[in-house]
């Protein structure tokens, strides 16, 4: 498809955009062309900018990650905090563009990850833990923010004895007691998942 031949619209607007477009829609009511309609130009001008609509998503992802607030690193503090502030922090953020969730998952460049991987690596390695964990602690919390992250952006946020939705006391007794006494909500539930994987992780190897 030919390009303008001049750009009508900026790629920070319509990266913009398309989020508002997938928080309002959701992701299956956002196309380029509806993108266009919102923009107040015809679809052809998004190809200044963008190759396809792959590439469109990748940057909407990307600046989801770049809206992350990174916590102050204290080095007279153990790496510990910092790492489960951070944690939550990528939670509550991914969450604030609940319905944009899958985007940050499926399309968000591994490579996006490299400069806090090594902020991470090195503040693990100024407290003195082993190299030879620190794979495991980076994977481990990538893991936990966009798994968990995405898999409970897909339901609504629900108290403390409802954060397994679907349950009943008649095909899930065992499961519905537990609810019952699960004092956690849904941050409380992700704070403590963190703390537990740090604190096993963290742990010298057998």
């Amino acid at each position: 498809m030919p390009r303008p031949s001049s750009p009508l619209i900026s790629r920070e607007i319509a990266v913009t955009t398309s989020l508002k477009i997938i928080a309002d829609d959701g992701f299956d009511g956002f196309s380029l062309p509806r993108l266009a309609q919102a923009l107040g130009v015809r679809a052809p001008s998004l190809y200044h900018h963008f190759n396809d609509k792959a590439e469109l998503l990748t940057e909407v992802a990307k600046h989801v990650l770049a809206s992350i607030p990174v916590p102050e690193y204290d080095e007279n503090e153990h790496v510990f905090e910092w790492l489960v502030t951070l944690c939550c922090s990528a939670r509550s953020t991914i969450l604030s563009h609940r319905k944009a969730a899958d985007v940050v998952l499926r399309y968000l460049p591994r490579e996006s990850l490299l400069e806090m991987q090594e902020r991470i690596a090195e503040y693990l390695d100024a407290d003195d833990v082993p190299t030879d964990r620190q794979v495991l602690i980076i994977d481990g919390l990538q893991r936990i923010i966009f798994g968990g992250t995405a898999a409970e952006a897909q339901f609504p946020a629900a108290p403390r004895t409802r954060v397994i939705p679907g349950v009943t006391a008649r095909k899930q007794p065992y499961l519905k007691a537990a609810l019952a006494a699960n004092p956690y909500g849904q941050a409380e539930l992700f704070e403590e998942s963190v703390r537990c994987f740090l604190a096993a992780a963290l742990e010298p190897a057998a």
